[in-house]
């Protein structure tokens, strides 16, 4: 049985986004990188050390670099087993879709049933899969948009219950992956051999850092 109750739940991860820092996305990606740079509790984060030597560029090298470095301090993926990200949070909440990737985000059960139907019989010869998922909150109070909602947990929690009945159909070993810190779920996906990425940035980020020996499908 799952325990749902060990998914983490980032209500207000403002600051420390990943992909939007690195690629230079959002309109506070730059604030951001300032205040990672500057404040002490980032110290020694990817974020914090990628920065040191990007701090005004992105540097896909540079950013794989200090991943490997920093995967090595926490526990890494089987390497037979499949390893998937599933981004829940703010992205369930429909009426903040202002892209396309958004979007599908909204109906992300339906991207996955689409990733079942196509690789099912590769997903399958796995026999286990460590679902990677935070419910991540972007809190920004520039635009007063990704703050946490009751609706969006419920939808979270609901689309991952489906997602895991579908591998436990198929009588996979289902098991979670889901910390507060985010260099943790990110090294760990970054040391999969089988990665499934989700509808996501950070997904493609994880992608950035895979083995060249390791097998990805991003949504």
């Amino acid at each position: 049985m799952i325990d749902y109750s060990q998914v983490k739940i980032l209500r207000e991860n403002k600051v420390y986004r990943m992909s939007d820092v690195v690629m230079g996305y959002g309109p506070r990606h730059q604030i951001d990188r300032e205040t990672i740079l500057a404040e002490p509790q980032y110290r020694e984060t990817i974020l914090h050390d990628y920065l040191v030597k990007c701090p005004s560029t992105c540097d896909k090298q540079v950013f794989v670099d200090v991943v490997q470095q920093h995967t090595q301090r926490y526990n890494q993926a089987n390497p037979n087993d499949l390893v998937m990200h599933v981004r829940l949070g703010d992205v369930m909440q429909p009426e903040l879709a202002e892209t396309k990737q958004e979007i599908r985000c909204k109906s992300i059960y339906h991207t996955y049933a689409q990733l079942f139907y196509k690789h099912g019989q590769w997903i399958r010869q796995h026999g286990r899969v460590t679902i990677v998922t935070a419910l991540h909150f972007g809190a920004n109070e520039l635009n007063g948009k990704y703050y946490y909602t009751e609706e969006a947990e419920h939808n979270s929690f609901e689309t991952l219950r489906r997602l895991v009945e579908v591998f436990e159909s198929w009588d996979m070993k289902v098991s979670i992956q889901s910390s507060l810190n985010v260099d943790e779920d990110f090294c760990f996906m970054a040391s999969s051999q089988q990665f499934v990425g989700s509808t996501s940035k950070f997904a493609e980020l994880v992608s950035w850092c895979l083995k060249d020996s390791a097998t990805c499908h991003l949504m």
